[in-house]
Formats: structure tokens, sequence, C-alpha cells
């Protein structure tokens, strides 16, 4: 996942334009799709977790990454690589007797056949394609998630009947056995997952870094970059996934949640590492829209999670963090990209840093006397 994170971000620095940013989240979006695939069976195994079924995802995996260098001449790759990996996902989730209810989709299955549609598709309406089916794969796993009652009930007989027509007359597997609620370890997975692309973040920056000329100013803005990714780092942990807050919306949303976030750090990181190569120049639209829609959905994201955690401070700060965001998009352009990282820097400082030190006692009129 590290490699394909990598490659993404790569890839919006070749295709700086919208079209590029949409096939981006497109394939982001399916790595993580498989990712949440693999996380939901290890946790449905737990001990009896198959490596040999890992080390066959990653390799397939890995060779979707390499078709992601070259997108354009190896999507069909991308593709064929995507239904199998997801095919040795649900198989091996099945073999667990387990039915994730809050998140079905694994089991239940996706929309293959698009995808192998999209083989005989030419570009661009082959990514429109690959769009269109994970949409509707992820509209269709939110709308069966349940966290139990009837409506589980019904899901573990749908499972059951599938599984019975499959076998036909060959040994059939017991009953499945429905898990509500949220796997045990599955916060620590997607705080994982975060501490991951923040770290692919500090990678794009140190490129952009490398690349520059490191002049007068060049400081500030570097410094105000890494800022940046650490005030995010630090929100990760106080009020991410795996902060060990029990917020009141549901894991379907959780999970839709995480993907914005994802997406939005790499996104953010790609754009301050092509700020860095000129800092005293304005930065184009595309790069400041790029770096303030991935913070904004951040801390949009992380206003909801505060707030679900009961942290109405944090919720208030964070869409504070979202306005200034914006505000620094739209007036970016007026002053050197140097300034604008700064803004964004004072975005993410709004939320991390409290509004005052807290203040000792006030002395007593004894003590001061």
């Amino acid at each position: 996942m590290v490699v394909c994170t990598a490659v993404l971000a790569d890839r919006l620095h070749e295709h700086p334009d919208w079209g590029g940013v949409g096939v981006f989240l497109v394939c982001f979006a399916a790595i993580w799709s498989l990712w949440i695939s693999f996380v939901v069976y290890t946790d449905l195994a737990n001990e009896d977790t198959r490596i040999a079924t890992l080390m066959v995802a990653a390799g397939v995996i890995g060779i979707m990454a390499a078709a992601l260098g070259n997108l354009d001449e190896r999507a069909n790759a991308f593709a064929i690589g995507f239904v199998v990996c997801r095919s040795i996902a649900a198989r091996a989730a099945t073999r667990t007797g387990q039915l994730l209810t809050s998140w079905p989709g694994v089991q239940l299955g996706g929309l293959s056949a698009p995808w192998i549609v999209s083989i005989w598709v030419d570009a661009p309406a082959k990514y429109w394609i690959w769009a269109a089916a994970l949409a509707l794969e992820l509209v269709f796993a939110a709308a069966r998630a349940t966290e139990g009652g009837e409506k589980a009930g019904a899901l573990i007989a749908r499972l059951n009947a599938r599984m019975t027509r499959k076998a036909r007359g060959r040994g059939q597997l017991a009953p499945f056995v429905p898990v509500t609620g949220r796997p045990e370890h599955l916060g620590d997975r997607l705080g994982t997952f975060v501490i991951i692309v923040l770290g692919e973040g500090v990678a794009q920056i140190i490129r952009g870094a490398t690349a520059a000329e490191w002049g007068n100013g060049f400081g500030i803005a570097a410094v105000s970059s890494f800022a940046i990714l650490v005030g995010l780092w630090w929100m990760a942990f106080r009020h991410g996934f795996a902060a060990g807050d029990d917020p009141w919306f549901s894991l379907r949303t959780m999970l839709l949640m995480h993907l914005v976030t994802t997406a939005a750090i790499v996104a953010l990181a790609a754009a301050l590492g092509e700020l860095l190569l000129d800092v005293h120049e304005p930065a184009s639209a595309f790069y400041r829209w790029l770096a303030a829609g991935g913070m904004a959905a951040w801390f949009a994201v992380t206003a909801l999670l505060a707030e679900g955690g009961g942290h109405r401070r944090t919720a208030v700060r964070a869409l504070g963090s979202v306005a200034i965001a914006v505000v620094a998009a739209a007036v970016g352009g007026a002053f050197d990209a140097l300034w604008f990282i700064v803004l964004l820097a004072v975005a993410v400082g709004w939320t991390c840093l409290p509004h005052r030190l807290p203040r000792g006692p006030r002395p007593t009129a004894a003590t001061s006397s």
C-alpha cells in the first residue's frame, strides 16, 4: 500500500489538472477498498489468517502499483489485478464462516463486470466506468450494512442461500455467524493507514525541497510544510480513528470518512511538494485549491470525529481551519506561494494549538501579603 500511495502521488505531479485528480481519486479508492477488504478478513480470521493468502494478494497489488506508473498504457493490468485481488479477499473472508454485518461488502461481493468490460474500452471512458463501479460498490456496502437486528439476520440468510447454491451437492460450509459492531483491531489498523499516508506526505515534501533552490524564505516555507504534516499527525492521534473515542456514527460512516481523509492527505502533500519548488512565485490556482481542498476535507472529517467523541470545542476549531484554508486558496494568487503555505500552517495551528495558555492559580490575599 505504501508503494501504491507513492506512485499515485507521483501521478498527481505528472498530471497537474482536475482530470488527473479524478483518476487519482478513482485509483486511490480502488486500492483503499482492497486494503479494507483484507483488514476485514484478518480481523475475522484472527489467528487463522493464512499468510500465503496475504502474500499472493501483496504480489497482485505490487503489479497494480507497477501499472499505476504508466496507467495510460497499463490500465488493463490494473483492472485485472483489482478483480483478482478482490476475489482473493472475498474467498478468504468467506472461509472464516463469519459475516461483518456492519460492512458486508467483502463477502457479498462487488461489481466485477464493469471492470472486466472496461478492458475493451479506451480512456478516459475506462476511468469513468471504474468510478461508477466503485461508487455503486460503496453505496451498496453502506446500504446493506447494519449493526444488528432483523436486517443482520436477513444478510446472513442471503449469504447462506448463496453458498448453498454454489455448493451444488458438494461439501458446504457451516452456516455463517454474524459479527456486529466494530472488529477489535480495526481502529488501530485504520490509524496505521493514516500514518502510512502521512509518511508518504513527508516524502513528497522532501522531494520538493530537494529539487528547490534554497534561497531567502525557503526555510520558512519548508518548516511550515513540515509543521502542517506534524499538526495533522498530532490530530490523528488525538482525535483520529485510533484515538479510543466511541463516536456516535456507524462503522460504515467511519470507513467512508477514512477514505476521504487518507486521500486528502496525499493530495495536500503532493501540492505542498510542488509549491516548494518556487516559493517566490504566486501559487497556481490548481495547486492552491488542491492543497486547500485536501486540508478542508481533512478538517471537516476531524470536526465530525471530534464532535462524535464529545470534543465540541475541537470540532468548532476544525471548522475554523476549513474556513482559513478556503480563504487562503481564494486570495493566494495575490502573493507568493511562501505566504500561502504559511496560511495553511496557520489553519492547522488554529485547531492544534490552544487558544490560550492555562493560567496558574491567582495569589490569595494571604500569600500576596
